[in-house]
């Protein structure tokens, strides 16, 4: 049997039908899903015992990837969030 992260094309499939991961951050290791699952948030959520109106930490790698999970952004918050990019 081949595991998901073997394998990148079977990590995307895992994720996108709800499957979860723990990654290495600098300190602690996380608990991701593909954000864009509602199956995977619901069960991170679970997880964590995390009330949904809390919300959850979304990692990207570009600006762009972020922008269909929260309100657009007026142009002095993306001038600020463009001076902290990344970190």
């Amino acid at each position: 049997m081949q595991r998901p992260h073997d394998d990148p094309r079977a990590l995307r499939t895992y994720l996108r039908r709800g499957g979860l991961i723990a990654y290495a951050t600098q300190a602690v290791f996380g608990l991701g899903c593909d954000p864009r699952s509602a199956r995977g948030v619901r069960r991170l959520l679970a997880l964590k015992r995390r009330p949904a109106h809390k919300g959850l930490i979304v990692i990207a790698d570009r600006q762009e990837r972020l922008a269909p999970f929260h309100q657009p952004l007026t142009p002095a918050q993306q001038q600020r969030a463009a001076s902290r990019w990344p970190g």
